[in-house]
């Protein structure tokens, strides 16, 4: 936030930094992480290997996403192109529990499955994305979504 290293704590002091920072809490100013103004932690444990004669590579992974209100439990898989050159191929399938800190709400259970392409040159991918949620409770209805996502990173 603002200034060099050498006057990054008086930066840090400012009370102007400081309304900056409450802001970017507050959940109504849209400026928050996530939908809903929470901050959020994701880790995830993931091992690849090479698979079909070393074209591609064959990544399970483990992880959990807290937040303030919700617990995710994941378990992903993910098949992607190895070293080639241009756009490369992805396949996902991804596991999540979703279990809620407050209330009496049953845990919900979400199917991923994903198809992208990103370039291993540039910081961009385009994924299509089908998923399907089963609340454990029989008093909602299970959703089916499909979703189109580009994203880019710098």
């Amino acid at each position: 936030m603002g200034g060099s290293a050498a006057g990054a704590v008086e930066t840090l002091l400012r009370p102007e930094t400081a309304r900056v920072l409450e802001a970017a809490n507050d959940p109504g100013s849209g400026s928050g992480a996530g939908n809903s103004g929470q901050s959020r932690l994701e880790a995830r444990l993931g091992y690849g290997w090479p698979s079909f004669g070393g074209r591609y590579t064959t990544v399970p992974a483990i992880g959990v996403g807290l937040t303030e209100a919700t617990r995710e439990y994941i378990h992903s898989w993910r098949l992607a192109e190895a070293g080639s050159a241009g756009l490369v191929l992805g396949l996902d399938v991804e596991a999540v529990r979703l279990e809620r800190v407050t209330g009496d709400a049953a845990p919900e259970h979400r199917l991923v499955l994903g198809l992208g392409w990103r370039r291993e040159d540039a910081t961009f991918e385009f994924r299509l994305e089908g998923s399907h949620l089963q609340p454990v409770s029989g008093n909602r209805a299970p959703e089916h979504r499909i979703g189109l996502t580009l994203t880019a990173r710098w």
